[in-house]
Parts: C-alpha cells; structure tokens; sequence
C-alpha cells in the first residue's frame, strides 16, 4: 500500500470516526433535549389540571378527596 493509499484509508477512517462521534452527541442532545422537553410538558399538563380543578372547585365547591 503506497503513502496516498494510507493517507486515503486514514482519511476515510477518521470520517467514519467523526461521523459516529458527531451522532452520538447529536443523540445525547436530542434525549437531554427530549426529556426537558417532556418535563416541561408534564408540568404544562400538570398545571393545566390544578387549573381546570380550581375552575370546578369555584363553581361547584371543594370536591371530595380534594
């Protein structure tokens, strides 16, 4: 194998490399991403209940086990 061959197969290794090492960060960030994302809705969610539950509260007064 002559020195530009090694250089190419050097060249392609190190993409390869890269490639996976940029997916991997790109993974990490869509999960941290992801699961703020998630929390963010669940808390969304949360507070759009508590909401809903004041609202039938004031109509209706304090429900059992409330």
């Amino acid at each position: 194998m002559g020195f530009v061959d090694k250089a190419k197969a050097a060249a392609e290794g190190a993409r390869v490399k890269a490639e996976e090492i940029v997916g991997e960060v790109k993974e990490s960030f869509g999960e941290a991403y992801g699961n703020e994302a998630l929390e963010v809705d669940g808390e969304l969610e949360a507070d759009a209940a508590r909401e809903r539950e004041a609202e039938l509260d004031a109509e209706d007064g304090p429900r059992e086990g409330a």
